[in-house]
């Protein structure tokens, strides 16, 4: 009736997975698999669509309409944590997502910009502590001249030698940052690239 997935070129043919009272159809892309699949859900009294994790299954994916209940759960999801802190790094420990820096309107600075995945306040913690503007947007420090950005982070006093080190290594990560004038900052799902022109929420 119908023939699950081959994976790996095993031999060995998986057609449906069991979670708790949960159950996954694995099944062959061909229409007389899925048309089976469908009159056995119908044993069950299944209706197509369904939901499942968010998604309508059964519809199509390539559709605005599959993709809006994912959205509406962002935003929602989104929405408090907007109140409550201006960095768009607060939301990323609750929704899986990354910034995506393009003119540096709205990401902050010492928050979003990242190594690895610690913010820049924390590595290099003793330039933070230097500084004296330890609040703003990534705009709010640098400017254009003519097509090329320059950055401009006030210090309260010159860096000494034994500092000289990490201020080579925090200047270095941020002309490694392209800032791009006519591009939002947003954040993005962190899915394979030909996902994320879906996923991407423009704040």
């Amino acid at each position: 009736m119908i023939k699950g997935e081959d994976f790996n070129g095993s031999g060995i043919h998986i057609s449906h997975l069991q979670f708790a009272d949960d159950t996954i159809l694995l099944i062959q892309p061909k229409i007389e698999f899925v048309l089976n699949a469908k009159r056995i859900l119908w044993c069950f009294d299944v209706k197509l669509p369904f939901s499942y994790l968010g998604f309508p299954i059964g519809s199509k994916p390539y559709s605005k309409a599959f993709w809006n209940p994912v959205v509406d759960q962002i935003e929602a999801r989104l929405a408090p944590w907007k109140r409550r802190d201006n960095s768009m790094s607060a939301t990323l420990l609750h929704v899986g997502m990354r910034v995506i820096i393009g003119n540096g309107v709205k990401a902050d600075f010492w928050r979003d910009i990242k190594i690895d995945t610690v913010a820049l306040k924390e590595s290099f913690s003793r330039i933070f502590a230097l500084v004296s503007k330890k609040e703003g947007v990534i705009s709010d420090f640098g400017l254009w001249e003519g097509s090329s950005w320059v950055w401009r982070v006030p210090l309260r006093r010159r860096v000494f030698g034994w500092e000289d080190g990490q201020w080579n290594s925090f200047l270095t990560v941020l002309h490694s940052i392209n800032i791009r004038e006519w591009i939002d900052d947003i954040l993005a799902w962190s899915f394979n690239s030909e996902w994320d022109v879906l996923s991407q929420i423009v704040l």
